[in-house]
This record gives C-alpha cells, structure tokens and sequence, in this order.
C-alpha cells in the first residue's frame, strides 16, 4: 500500500514538475515572443520616426521649392529693384483688362501711358549703378503717389514705365500726364548733388477700336517717339501719327532701293573768290532724282537716312560721283577743288578715313583738293576720336572746314586742338548783316579771329550785292550763296567751267558821262517815253511814238550780246525780260532762298 502511495507520489511529483517544466517553457516562449514582440513595435516605431522625419524634410523641400518658384515667378513677373510688375506682367494685366471691357455692357474707357525719362543712361554712367537704382526708386515713388490705387504701374525695362490709368478718358489721361510731368520736374537729390529728369510721355485711349493688346502699346510707343520727336513732352496717340510713320516706312523703302539704282546725284554750288570774283570751287550737295516725282532735296530725306544709317552709303556714292567730276573739270581749272559735309554718324564708322581713301585714290585726285566740312557739334560728340580721324586726313592732304561756324561750341580751344584749314560763316550771321548791327559784329569778329589764325574763309547765304559788298570790304576771302548761283546738276557746273564764267559785272561800274548827258540818252528818252505812255495804249503804239522810223543797226553784235546773256541767266536760274516789255509787266525783286545742305 505504502508502495502504491509512493508510486502516487511519485506520479503527482512527476507530473508536477513535468506541468512546470511546460508552464517554465510556455513562459519563455511566451517572453521570447514578447520579446519579439516589442523588438518589431520598437522597430516599427523607429521606422514610424523615420519616416515621419522623411516625410517632415520632403515637406520643408517642397516649401522650400515654392518659395523658390513664387521667387522665380517674382522675379520673371516683378522688378527686383523697385518691386513693380515687369512687361510680361503688364502686358497680361493689358488683356484681362481689354477682355473685362469687351465682355461688360458699360464699356468703360481706360489709357495707357508709357513714361520714359530721358539720358537717364549716361546719368547712370555718370553717378554709378547704385546711386541710378537710387534715381529709379525715387522716380518710382513719386509716381506711386499720383496714380489711383487702382491703377497699374509697371517698369518696363531700364527708365521707361508703364501705367494702365482705369477710367480715364483723353481729357483725365491729359490731367494725370500734366501732373506726373510736374511732380518729376522736380530735382532729385542723390549723393548731395541735384539731379533733373527729362520725362516724355506716350498715351492710347483704349476704346472700341481696339482689340488686341499689341495695338494698344504699339500706338503708345508711336505716342512717345512724337513727343520725343516735336519736344512737347507728351503726346496722345491720334491716327495721323500712325499715318506719318507708315508713310516714313514707305520713304525708308523707297530710299533703300533708290541707293541701290543709283538715284543719289550730287549737285555743285558754286564757291566764288570775292576778291577776284572767279570760280575757286563747289560744294557738293545732294539730290534724289526720282523717278516720278523729279528731283527731291535732301531736306525731305536725309534726316531719316541718319536715323537709319544710310547716310553712309549714300555720302560715299555721292562723293565717289563728285570726285570723278573733278579729275576732268580740273583740266579745265586746275586749282578747283570740292567741299563735302560729313555727319556725326560718319565718325561713328570704324572705315570712315579708309573709304575716303580709296575714292580719292580711285578717282586719281589730289587729296588737297577735297575738302571735308563737319559741323561744329558734331565733332564735340567725340572730340578723342575726331582728333583721331582728323589727324589721319590732314596728314593724306585733305583740307577741314568747320561748318556753320558761330552756332555751336565757337570756343578758341577746338581750334587749336583740331587740325582746321577754314571756317564757314553760318548763313543766318551773312543774312542779317545789313538790319542787324550784332551779326555783322559777329561776321567781322569771326573774319578777324580766322586772320590771326592763319585760316581761310568762306560765307554761307550771300544773296545780294549789299552783302557780297560787305564782305569784301570785310576781307573775307570766299563766299557762296544765291547771288552767285543755286546748286546746280554736273552738266550745268560743267558749262560754267567751260565758259570760264565769272562775277565781275557784280561790281558797280564808275559813271564816265557827265550827268547832262544822260538827259541826251536815247535809250533814257525812250524809258521815259514807255513810263509816261498811258496804260491803254499797247507796246506797239508805244514803240511808234517814240521810233515813228526804224533805224538801220547792226544786229549780229546783239545778237552776241543777247546769246551771252541767256547763258547767264541760264546758269544763275534768272529770269530774262523783254526789253519790249510793258513797265508793268517788270517786277524787279530780291528774294533770300535758303538751300539745304546734304546734311
């Protein structure tokens, strides 16, 4: 029995530590899994954090690329210095606006003005960037400060602006553009020094004509170049402004292939010693030889072919022309020599001496007979470079005369820096010099002053003998103008040269006759006869009061006479009179025609 107990015991114990043998190893499993359990949560977890720190840096980059994109756009739509919108801007706001009106019933009107300020650049250049970035921003201010809140204002590039005024009609777009030219009339103070703007003004009035944005600024810029153009400061777009510029466009064209057919031609007005009264030279003046519409004078085109650049081209054809005259006509005058105007733009020509070179080479000239004629203004553009240039032609042999002397700089300084043969007298000093005290002052002074420097000469615009008087007595050496004779075509200067013409019979001629005889002149009576003859009667009734019987002459020497004098007149463009004539039919004047010059 006790056996069997033990045995019971022995089972109970056995199967007490078998139970927590399994209870020990289910708890280990159990913590293991547990364990296991809690290494994934934990690694969950960090990942979790991982990924929450990924997803916190993806969303910092992608605020960090918006902010760069809103700069970018900023940047590409808004001007960086003043914090305007830019053109592109600008011009989207235009169409929203033009599309807003279309699409409303009440149509209302609005303007758009370009604003520029003028030689802002050089002002930059001058005071550096950052004092013009400081110019631009105050500018920019006092804009701000006119316009309605509502308004949009724009920089489109560098010193022009743009505004977009809402409901303004031509008569509040007129007020707003007085007041802004007003308010920036005033100087600027940047870096202690006063500064003044020039500001012109271009303005549409978008109405119902309009439909596409491009038109609109296109009529503001036409707008603008106007007031640039007449001085006025501003100007209002009107369809004769675009009338005129589509008509410049038609002219540029007709110009280019003028060029290229040939239809420049030069034409000679005659430079005349005044102390000898004999042909001393020509100036060489420009031409167009139209096809249909005759010969044009350079003041219809010239301005435009500087703006263009065909001033170049067109100067060198006609002086190749020029040249190509005077090797033959200096058989005939051996001395004669040629003068040509040069514009500003010529010195801009890096090829300027080199192609004046080789036209006086080509044409087998001497370069001594050609001279080149610039304008006092234009030389001081860039005096370092006309030095330059000037210095090269006086050592080939060409001769430099100052045009229209006494209206630009006229300081001695230039002078002596320049390397000048003659001063050419402005035509508006010799024109007022028998009225105006002062400008035959000046014609004396500019004589006198060209004497002591050892320089020649010549007075524009002589267009009476009163003049050509006195300036001899003056002692200027040469003149021109039409006294002597108006330009004229290359066969005509060539006659002149081929009649040896000449200007003695300008002179007055010494009374030899005492003044009892002149009572006795037939040819006194016979005037006095016609004067006292009562109008009804015709010439020929006259001509039998005063000669009732012809009288047998020698008709071959006035035949002579008279052929000489219609050469004469031929050449000066003088109209002849019929001896015969009626008194009343003779109108005896003095009429000042000014020409205009190639440039």
């Amino acid at each position: 029995m006790l056996f069997w107990l033990l045995i019971l015991i022995s089972i109970i114990c056995a199967a007490g530590v078998g139970s927590f043998l399994y209870i020990s190893s289910l708890k280990r499993k159990f913590e293991q899994q547990l364990e296991s359990e809690q290494k994934k949560f934990a690694e969950a977890e960090r990942q979790i954090s991982q990924l929450k720190e990924k997803l916190r840096k993806e969303e910092e980059a992608s605020q960090t690329l918006r902010e760069s994109r809103e700069k970018l756009r900023r940047a590409l739509y808004h001007d960086m210095l003043t914090g305007l919108p830019r053109k592109e801007l600008f011009q989207e706001s235009l169409k929203l606006m033009l599309e807003e009106r279309r699409s409303s019933r009440f149509n209302n009107t609005f303007s758009v003005v370009l604003v520029e300020f003028e030689e802002f650049r050089r002002i930059d250049e001058v005071l550096g960037s950052v004092n013009g970035d400081r110019l631009i921003k105050e500018a920019t201010d006092r804009i701000k400060n006119v316009i309605k809140p509502d308004d949009f204002l724009a920089r489109l590039e560098g010193a022009r602006f743009g505004l977009i005024l809402t409901n303004s009609d031509e008569s509040e777009t007129r007020r707003v553009i007085e007041l802004l030219k007003r308010k920036l009339s005033y100087p600027f103070k940047i870096k202690e020094q006063e500064i003044s703007l020039n500001s012109f003004f271009g303005a549409s009035i978008v109405n119902e004509n309009y439909s596409r944005i491009d038109d609109i600024l296109r009529d503001a810029k036409i707008a603008l170049q106007e007031a640039r153009e007449t001085g006025k400061n501003y100007a209002i777009f009107n369809q004769s402004m675009h009338d005129r510029l589509v008509k410049l466009h038609e002219l540029e064209v007709e110009l280019q292939n003028a060029l290229k057919r040939g239809e420049f031609q030069p034409y000679f007005q005659p430079i005349v010693s005044l102390n000898s009264l004999t042909l001393s030279g020509f100036e060489v003046l420009m031409r167009w030889k139209h096809p249909k519409k005759g010969i044009i004078p350079p003041g219809e085109f010239i301005e435009l072919c500087e703006k263009n650049g065909l001033i170049e081209p067109m100067t060198y054809s006609i002086l190749r022309q020029a040249c190509r005259k005077l090797f033959y006509w200096q058989e005939m005058l051996p001395d004669l020599t040629i003068s040509v105007n040069l514009s500003g733009t010529h010195f801009s020509q890096e090829d300027l001496y080199s192609v004046i070179e080789s036209i006086i080479n080509e044409s087998n000239i001497m370069p001594s007979s050609l001279k080149l004629e610039l304008t006092e203004g234009k030389i001081m553009e860039d005096a370092e470079r006309a030095v330059e240039i000037l210095d090269k032609f006086k050592k080939l042999g060409t001769q430099i005369m100052i045009d229209d002397f006494g209206t630009g700089y006229s300081n001695l300084s230039y002078l002596h820096r320049f390397p000048v043969d003659a001063l050419k007298i402005d035509r508006s000093f010799v024109t007022g010099m028998e009225r105006d005290s002062e400008k035959a002052a000046i014609v004396r002074t500019i004589i006198t002053l060209a004497k002591a420097l050892g320089l020649a000469v010549v007075a524009e615009g002589v267009e009476n003998v009163h003049q050509l008087y006195q300036l001899r007595e003056l002692g200027c050496q040469m003149g021109q103008g039409f006294l002597f004779s108006k330009p004229l075509p290359p066969e005509m200067a060539e006659k002149m040269l081929l009649e040896r013409f000449n200007w003695q019979h300008l002179l007055p001629t010494p009374r030899t006759q005492p003044a009892r005889q002149i009572e006795s002149n037939p040819s006194i009576q016979l005037a006095q006869s016609v004067s006292q003859t009562r109008p009804s009667q015709s010439p020929s009734q006259i001509s039998e009061k005063v000669n009732p019987t012809p009288v047998a002459q020698d008709t071959e020497p006035l035949a002579m006479a008279k052929e000489d004098e219609q050469i004469e007149a031929e050449i000066l463009d003088i109209p002849l009179i019929d001896a015969n004539a009626s008194s009343e039919l003779i109108d005896i004047s003095i009429v000042e025609v000014e020409d205009t010059k190639l440039h």
